[in-house]
């Protein structure tokens, strides 16, 4: 008997069998990464969501409208224009913010954003019913986002603006070192969030807001889950998963702090990114595993997909690229009724519960 068939005899599960590295699944995905053949039995059928993207104009929001993904979270991040790149690829603040200038830029380009994606016939939601009207239309969507909370530095009421403008998620942090929490790749400043940041999130919670954790803090995070009165996503993030531990300095977090999203109620985005020397996760497959091996720490209710689209190198490197990243969570054992929570249900779980007020 060959040890494939005594492993399986012997009670070894058929994710754990594939995730050992004996599946056939990389051979199937052999020279069909970038292939897709509509409809997809599944996602024809099968709301999907992408957590986090970056599609901020008509090449990018061709991307979704040309592919079988629903709808995405279009984020601006307010930092971008002080974000400078290091030789290793790695992101860091150049230079201080001029005054009001985060704010002013971050304003316009909110605003051609949203004429993009009218001219692209992609229909801003900012409901559960307005997402479900536009899936049951069969149109694309978008949920407006902002990365960075920077643009209210100089005045906290700016929040209660940008929900009126249309936003319905924000992260506190990105890549500053600014006045409302620490972020995963800086030195800690604040012991995880400010008294600004404990107000910036009490506001977002009053208003009917979901809150993005993506590049806080452990502690942060941590702080803000005692007191938030909705759960949160952590739109696109990175397990490492032979650690448990809290790790400094870099966007890839240990499993305790993935455990304590899922303890939370709330929802990890997985994130396509090629990460390290090593080429973390470089193909498809890698990330397929990867997203499975989330399942398995965190349970099926806390795990969906935020790609980062156009904002990364990316193993996912498109929107069509949905279709072939689907089929190979089939070959890992991940059921149709897994996969309509990976895809959205989780997301509008959760979406739900925050903006519930707004609603």
């Amino acid at each position: 008997m060959s040890n494939m068939k005594s492993e399986v005899l012997a009670g070894v599960s058929r994710r754990a069998f594939v995730l050992g590295g004996t599946s056939l699944a990389a051979s199937m995905m052999t020279g069909c990464q970038t292939v897709a053949t509509p409809p997809h039995p599944i996602l024809d059928q099968t709301m999907s969501i992408d957590l986090h993207a970056h599609l901020s104009d008509s090449i990018r929001l061709g991307s979704l409208t040309g592919s079988q993904v629903s709808g995405v979270v279009n984020t601006v991040s307010v930092d971008s224009v002080i974000i400078g790149k290091r030789s290793n690829g790695s992101l860091y603040q150049k230079r201080e913010p001029g005054k009001d200038e985060l704010y002013k830029s971050t304003r316009r380009r909110l605003a051609d954003g949203r004429r993009q994606m009218e001219a692209a016939g992609v229909s801003e939601v900012r409901t559960v019913a307005e997402i479900r009207a536009a899936y049951a239309a069969r149109k694309k969507f978008a949920i407006l986002g902002i990365e960075g909370g920077d643009f209210a530095t100089e005045d906290p009421g700016r929040i209660q603006e940008m929900y009126e403008f249309g936003i319905r998620t924000i992260q506190p942090g990105h890549y500053t070192d600014g006045p409302f929490t620490d972020i995963q790749t800086s030195e800690f400043r604040h012991s995880g969030l400010s008294d600004r940041g404990r107000e910036f999130i009490r506001e977002m919670n009053r208003l009917g807001m979901l809150v993005d954790l993506a590049h806080m803090s452990f502690d942060a995070s941590k702080q803000a889950m005692e007191f938030m009165t909705a759960p949160a996503m952590f739109s696109h993030g990175i397990i490492s998963f032979d650690r448990g531990r809290i790790m400094r300095k870099t966007r890839v977090f240990g499993t305790h702090y993935a455990k304590m999203i899922a303890q939370s109620g709330g929802v990890l985005g997985m994130w396509p990114v090629i990460f390290g020397r090593g080429n973390f996760q470089s193909t498809l497959q890698q990330f397929a595993e990867n997203t499975v091996r989330a399942i398995d720490l965190m349970g099926i209710d806390h795990v969906s997909v935020g790609t980062d689209m156009f904002g990364a190198t990316l193993s996912l490197k498109s929107y069509r690229d949905w279709n072939s990243y689907v089929d190979v969570l089939g070959t890992l054992g991940v059921t149709r009724p897994d996969m309509e929570k990976l895809l959205s249900g989780n997301f509008m779980r959760i979406f739900a519960a925050a903006t519930a007020k707004s609603a």
